[in-house]
């Protein structure tokens, strides 16, 4: 069968890609004196209907998440540490204050066909500016090409700044942003790569974000998308469209939260 979508929803967390256009470089993050550890949940469904039947099942992905900021040549640079009972990986970020990647273990994110720029919330707003009724416009845009074709992200979001609440057994400041995203990703369904998928789709997004109050540091964050298009199947000389989707949810946490 050209379809698995097994597969195919396992490739999403890598397949999404971004890169912010904001050049502020104001915004909340600044280095911390030791690394912050999460938790990083990850709850979705990328589902496609074929004829009468819609493939798909959720998936839920849960891993530890370390991240360290620290000053560097002209900036900030982010080391973060990602383990479960899969996988492992470890990267450095060179970011701005505002959150914004320039380089992946120093490489220009220019460079790379499909970087990881969404790191963290992009907040280009110094600190003593996020009061209740602070509002900003971002957008995310980022296109390239892969082994198994061109890929893109597009995402639109306009922030707000609610307040401070009590959350996560702390004083938070609490962010939130509503906007809508356009994605096409894709990837090979088997080892030989003989079949190759791709899908197209869009949809709203929104996303909270909180700051600890008292040391100004990324408590937690959480975005939730749900977008829906097609996708193709090509592969031995038959081809597929049919009906597409992805719903998601990823958090990043405290432990114990």
């Amino acid at each position: 069968s050209l379809l698995d979508p097994d597969r195919a929803m396992r490739a999403v967390v890598l397949a999404l890609i971004a890169a912010s256009i904001l050049t502020a470089a104001t915004g909340p993050y600044r280095p911390t004196a030791e690394p912050v550890e999460y938790v990083s949940q990850n709850d979705f469904v990328l589902w496609f209907v074929q004829g009468a039947d819609t493939l798909g099942d959720p998936v839920s992905t849960r891993s530890r998440e370390t991240l360290h900021v620290r000053e560097a040549d002209g900036g900030l640079e982010v080391a973060v540490d990602m383990v479960d009972e899969a996988f492992s990986s470890s990267h450095v970020y060179g970011i701005d204050a505002s959150g914004r990647v320039g380089s992946v273990d120093g490489t220009p994110v220019d460079e790379i066909a499909t970087p990881r720029v969404d790191v963290l919330p992009r907040v280009p707003v110094a600190w003593a500016e996020l009061s209740p009724g602070t509002t900003w416009e971002d957008m995310v845009t980022r296109s390239g090409e892969e082994p198994f074709g061109s890929t893109a992200y597009t995402a639109r979001r306009s922030y707000r700044v609610v307040g401070e609440e009590d959350a996560f057994g702390t004083r938070a400041l609490l962010l939130v942003a509503t906007g809508s995203v356009q994605l096409r990703q894709g990837g090979f369904q088997d080892p030989a790569q003989a079949v190759r998928w791709w899908q197209e789709v869009e949809g709203p997004v929104l996303d909270s974000v909180w700051f600890d109050v008292e040391t100004r540091s990324l408590l937690a964050n959480a975005t939730h998308m749900d977008l829906a298009g097609t996708a193709g199947f090509e592969g031995g000389g038959d081809a597929i469209t049919l009906p597409s989707g992805l719903r998601s949810s990823v958090r990043r946490v405290p432990p114990g939260s």
